[in-house]
């Protein structure tokens, strides 16, 4: 991951200047489906929270959801939370951030789409649009998850995706997979 933050310091400084802003905001997806689930997302949001550029500024309710890609797994417990971060911090440095975090969590990255203590996903970094082989930013899976959308939309419903605010879009896409309210943040 130390190569992330050199790639980063390798774009033009053009690309520097479009991606990296004063107090971007920034929107992270954090499932678990092993141990206690809740207590896995409280625990990696306030270490997302400890971090002083990072300042979380809202967390979506917790959400039951069933695997999407692999079923034979257990439900995750999914939210989403919006942040504002330092124009210091770029995209891969909150990516291995947020990846040392799943690290300290013990996760294994045994089999992708398996089961999780705890898995972020960066889903957007401010309006920046990145492509490399370590992270695409917004991330590809937003549109067909609907466990992403459903707490995105709790929490920012003026969003907008592929210019129709997030409930339009949610509302004209066929998304499957149960997602149930689980309780406040």
């Amino acid at each position: 991951m130390r190569l992330i933050g050199k790639m980063w310091k390798t774009l033009s400084s053009k690309n520097t200047e479009r991606i990296r802003g004063a107090g971007l905001e920034v929107y992270m997806s954090l499932g678990s489906n092993i141990g206690d689930r809740e207590n896995n997302l409280r625990k990696a949001v306030k270490m997302i929270g400890s971090r002083k550029d990072i300042d979380v500024l809202k967390v979506s309710s917790i959400y039951e959801t069933e695997p999407m890609y692999f079923k034979d797994q257990d439900y995750f417990y999914n939210i989403v939370l919006k942040a504002r971060v330092d124009k210091k911090i770029s995209p891969f440095e909150l990516l291995e951030f947020l990846k040392r975090i799943e690290s300290d969590f013990g996760r294994k990255k045994d089999r992708k789409n398996g089961p999780r203590i705890i898995d972020i996903d960066l889903l957007y970094y401010g309006n920046a649009s990145l492509n490399s082989d370590f992270m695409t930013i917004p991330h590809p899976g937003i549109k067909e998850r609907k466990f992403v959308l459903i707490p995105l939309n709790e929490i920012s419903p003026g969003f907008k995706i592929n210019g129709s605010s997030i409930k339009n879009f949610i509302e004209k896409v066929n998304l499957r997979g149960s997602v149930s309210l689980v309780r406040k943040w």
